[in-house]
């Protein structure tokens, strides 16, 4: 449910498209900074536009399965 988790998914699939990919520690703090540096405010944004509904998904859901 937290927003933060879709960060890290983002960042982990643009990492994952790194060509070369990052095979040393070194490379791989330079690619994560490189993709939250990427980060947009707008991503930002509209991830926090869904906090309604994530809030409101397991709630629905009676503790079950959710989409977020």
């Amino acid at each position: 449910m937290d927003p933060i988790e879709e960060i890290w998914r983002r960042m982990k699939s643009r990492i994952s498209h790194h060509n070369p990919p990052p095979t040393r520690v070194v490379e791989l703090q330079a690619a994560i900074q490189q993709e939250w540096d990427a980060i947009t405010q707008d991503e930002i944004q509209a991830l926090v536009s869904t906090m309604p509904q994530r809030i409101a998904a397991p709630l629905e859901a009676s503790g079950g399965h959710t989409k977020f």
